[in-house]
């Protein structure tokens, strides 16, 4: 079993959207990525910001579900209600 977003296997596989923008470009300066549950932008973000220290990760999360924001903003995970959004995996 392979967990959809907290499994190493998750993020390492993830991370390899982020070689293929660090093998097609010269320069990053920032990627936007869905937070989810957070492989994705492990995955990426780690990448990325190994090859381009000074690249900003910025994390993308629907306005009426801020699950990262509200955790970070606790200093711990939350369990945040369900909401309606177009956007199945942010």
């Amino acid at each position: 079993f392979v967990h959809p977003f907290s499994a190493e296997t998750t993020w390492l596989g993830a991370s390899t959207i982020g070689l293929e923008l660090i093998d097609d470009l010269t320069q990053i300066d920032a990627v936007l990525l869905a937070v989810g549950g957070g492989g994705l932008l492990s995955g990426v973000g780690r990448i990325v910001k190994e090859k381009f220290p000074k690249a900003k990760i910025i994390a993308v999360e629907p306005a009426n579900c801020p699950k990262m924001y509200t955790a970070i903003k606790h200093g711990a995970l939350v369990e945040l209600l369900p909401s309606q959004t177009i956007a199945d995996t942010l």
